[in-house]
């Protein structure tokens, strides 16, 4: 494989590209039941049959009376009964009566529509009046949802791979899924390098500075409960060291994410201890700025990620090719963190690289770049919102749309 990175005869020439080939290679977290209230925020793995019509009978879309519209005439009309929710609706008799209505209460058997309440001339005892308005807009089916129209029986919800949140609890709930399967969630370790780095709650000597790395790897991971990441650990710039704390972890874990030490330089040690580890090596060195150094590889369907030590290139790589890699592997049918389409109104600046530019929100589907000095600007990154993506040599002279990767994924 070229330092460019390739597979067979396809280059590995973008970060898109580098998530397919990657996600060729990972495989998803097992599959386990859990109860629906506690699989919240996890990945459905099975879809769920309904276990009978949706809804199950024919109810009120509204407040209001239900008539037999064959028979029902304007005028004074005789209110028969009342229909309330939860309970059998009866039967309209009479077919010159109505009878009163809730909404999503059943309807009684013998009426087929529901005249709004708004709509007639409520009166005292049991008796309304109906205009002829109300009559003449008055239709078989009117304001009733009928038994089944949403879905029939036996129909799968359509809900496998899909992040059980609100929406998904709702119709699982609906359907009576108390148990449902899952898949476990993601695994990741952290690994930093850097015979330079101490805690963020040290203070630094004078040629050290604060791991910003491990802390901001970790805040990222947090934001999904189908993600469970290791606090991170740090070891120095040394092979062997490293090599001991990446095997043990690739072992407990799905997923190992190192910064720093996959570059060019003489401590860069990851490709080495990504080929001692046994692993397949994916892609090394990507066309993008920042990140260029990134490496993935993979180990039984695990993913190793040498993520380059700038902040900025760790944030941006892990944002952009990281999180769609471990949103597969926990299950997701369609990429997690996915762009969203932005407006820039300028970027005269031109590379031939995949370009990541920070940025703020302004507004109205507009942002707007926040200078920063390069990778190693911590503090430009801490303003922003997230980057844009830029094509190489792409330029923007008029506003244009761009995909905007926020940090708040």
């Amino acid at each position: 494989m070229s330092r460019a990175g390739r597979m067979t005869d396809r280059p590995i020439d973008s970060p898109q590209r580098a998530i397919e080939a990657a996600g060729e290679r990972v495989l998803p977290t097992p599959v386990e039941s859990r109860a629906l209230l506690e699989a919240i925020g996890l990945v459905l793995a099975s879809d769920v049959c309904i276990d009978r019509p949706s809804p199950p009978f024919d109810v009120s879309a509204m407040d209001g009376y239900a008539v037999a519209t064959r028979s029902i005439r304007a005028g004074r009309v005789r209110v028969a009964g009342e229909a309330r929710i939860g309970a059998d609706p009866g039967r309209l008799d009479d077919g010159t009566a109505a009878i009163r209505v809730a909404t999503g209460a059943g309807i009684p058997l013998g009426a087929d529509a529901v005249i709004r309440r708004e709509d007639v001339i409520e009166g005292a005892g049991d008796a309304i009046e109906l205009p002829q308005q109300a009559i003449d807009a008055c239709r078989p089916g009117l304001a009733i949802r009928r038994r089944g129209e949403n879905a029939a029986a036996g129909v799968p919800l359509g809900v496998a791979g899909r992040e059980i949140a609100a929406h998904v609890v709702a119709a699982l709930a609906s359907v009576g899924a108390a148990t449902v399967q899952v898949h476990r969630p993601v695994r990741a370790a952290i690994l930093v390098t850097g015979d330079e780095l101490v805690g963020h709650d040290v203070a630094p000597g004078p040629w050290q500075i604060r791991d910003s790395n491990g802390p901001a790897l970790l805040a990222m991971l947090s934001r999904r409960r189908w993600l469970n990441p290791s606090p991170p650990r740090r070891i120095h710039d040394d092979l062997d060291e490293a090599t001991r704390a990446a095997r043990e972890l690739i072992e407990a874990h799905d997923c190992l994410l190192l910064t720093g030490g996959v570059s060019m330089g003489h401590r860069d040690f990851v490709p080495e201890l990504v080929s001692r580890l046994g692993a397949e090596l994916i892609c090394h060195r990507l066309p993008q700025r920042p990140g260029k150094p990134l490496l993935l590889a993979s180990l039984r369907g695990k993913l190793i990620a040498g993520l380059p030590g700038n902040p900025q290139s760790v944030m941006v790589t892990s944002r952009r090719i990281v999180v769609p890699l471990l949103g597969r592997m926990a299950g997701l049918a369609l990429p997690a963190g996915a762009a969203r389409p932005m407006v820039l109104d300028s970027s005269r600046e031109r590379i031939s690289l995949w370009w990541h530019r920070p940025v703020v929100e302004t507004g109205f589907g507009h942002v707007r770049l926040v200078e920063g000095k390069g990778s190693g600007d911590v503090i430009a990154a801490g303003r922003s919102d997230g980057f844009v993506e830029l094509k190489p040599e792409q330029t923007v002279e008029t506003p244009t749309q761009v995909p905007l990767y926020a940090w708040e994924w």
